[in-house]
């Protein structure tokens, strides 16, 4: 058949397949409805991809008040932040032109956010005024990680550029001082990724070759991880579970730490190396990592429930108050190719297609003044345009095929599981007719925003 005709036909033909669906809804009497699709936990959609740089860190308040910060974009504002309210993505400008956030705390600290990166840059970020005031630090080493319990007593990890050796940063309140002269002799000569802590006298920090140090309150010393080749990148926990995670590629480490103080390799079978972790209160972990795989954790343990295979990794993970699932990253070698994808109970729209992969127009924000470099305050930034969901395109090429319309209308009727085209359906969202007409819009359109 002539391709042209083909097209042609298109639309004709899913019409007819949407009318066979409509008469089904009103036809009596009815069969008995399938049983509803439950999608497994963890099982995360992109919301945001293709971005221009990759996104390393997340953290919030609630599900519609959420941060996201990474690499830099390579345009002249520096690394990438984004802030989402609950109606659309925007983009904040932090008043640095230049290099990577790779943390941002994962709670509030005294009502604001800490933001780590190159360079030594510590960012202090008032959700309440919407400015970003860059503090006063010791140099200009690299920081991958940052958190307190106060505004007067914060840490950061990080290593420095010449020789990656550990690097530890304390803040009284007054001034940061870089303390790494107090870790164990000799132990860890390599770069420390992140600190977290249960309390101001219970600090953990976790790096190469398995490091993994904790402060008591008066001094630090190196624990037992039972890790001595791979590195663990993040650590997390709860007030009674304390979990790390890393490894080397198709390697996973999730260490968890047991009742005599021990710490065991609780990973599961076939779980590659992992990034990020987060615990909330239930104990209900998720951990993410190499070619955006996903495991995630309950009373019986770990389970792999993405293993991922793309080239792109997740770099870190939140989870919100309504146990929605948020995991970020991208290309982690060029650090750019950013992903930000969501598992749980919000719903995001595929908004109207326009002519640039690139759409979805973000709110404004409020202009404001650039900051200095010695800490004086920058407001949040103009709009930028972001990629979103394309309807239909199950595969995340960028282009609805016919067979993936075909795939749309075997879930709308139940005969397929709605992962069958996990990157094709926005979030939160079943197929619907709606849906259904944006897929085939998109079809011959070709996918946009």
């Amino acid at each position: 058949m002539n391709p042209a005709i083909y097209i042609n036909l298109l639309p004709q033909a899913i019409l007819s397949v949407l009318l066979c669906l409509s008469d089904v809804a009103t036809a009596a009497p009815l069969p008995p409805s399938p049983t509803p699709i439950v999608i497994e936990r963890g099982v995360v959609r992109p919301i945001l991809q293709n971005l221009p740089a990759a996104l390393l860190s997340i953290s919030g308040t609630a599900p519609t008040d959420v941060y996201a910060v990474g690499a830099d974009a390579q345009d002249g504002r520096g690394p990438y932040v984004l802030h989402y309210d609950g109606s659309g993505w925007q983009r904040l400008d932090t008043g640095i032109t230049s290099g990577n956030l790779w943390w941002i705390s994962v709670t509030l600290i005294d009502g604001d956010f800490y933001m780590a990166g190159d360079n030594g840059a510590i960012l202090q970020f008032s959700p309440a005024t919407r400015t970003f005031t860059r503090q006063t630090t010791p140099n200009a080493a690299q920081l991958y990680g940052i958190w307190g319990t106060v505004a007067n007593n914060l840490w950061a990890v990080g290593g420095n550029i010449h020789d990656q050796s550990a690097v530890l940063w304390h803040y009284d309140g007054e001034h940061w001082k870089d303390v790494s002269g107090v870790l164990p002799a000799g132990e860890p000569t390599r770069a420390l990724y992140k600190v977290w802590g249960r309390s101001a006298t219970d600090v953990y920090a976790v790096g190469d070759v398995g490091s993994l140090l904790h402060f008591d309150g008066t001094s630090w010393s190196l624990l037992d991880s039972g890790v001595t080749k791979n590195t663990l990148f993040t650590v997390h926990g709860s007030d009674s579970i304390l979990t790390a995670v890393g490894g080397s590629f198709l390697t996973g480490i999730v260490l968890e730490q047991q009742a005599a103080g021990s710490f065991a390799n609780r990973a599961p079978a076939g779980a590659p190396q992992m990034n990020g972790v987060f615990v909330p209160p239930t104990g209900d972990a998720v951990a993410v990592g190499f070619g955006l795989s996903v495991a995630t954790r309950d009373s019986s343990g770990w389970t792999l429930v993405v293993n991922g295979s793309d080239l792109r990794d997740f770099h870190g993970t939140w989870i919100d108050p309504s146990d929605g699932i948020w995991a970020v990253g991208g290309d982690l070698s060029n650090l750019n190719n950013g992903i930000l994808s969501y598992s749980g109970p919000l719903s995001f729209d595929t908004p109207t297609p326009t002519e640039t992969q690139t759409a979805a127009p973000i709110e404004t924000a409020t202009p404001i003044p650039q900051e200095t470099p010695t800490g004086s305050a920058t407001q949040a930034s103009s709009p930028t345009l972001l990629s979103v969901v394309c309807a239909g395109d199950c595969s995340g090429s960028g282009v609805v095929a016919v067979s993936q319309l075909i795939i749309l209308v075997d879930i709308a009727l139940g005969r397929a599981d709605p992962s069958a085209c996990s990157h094709g359906i926005p979030v939160g969202t079943s197929v619907t007719i709606a849906l259904l007409v944006q897929a085939v819009n998109n079809a011959l359109d070709g996918c946009a925003g």
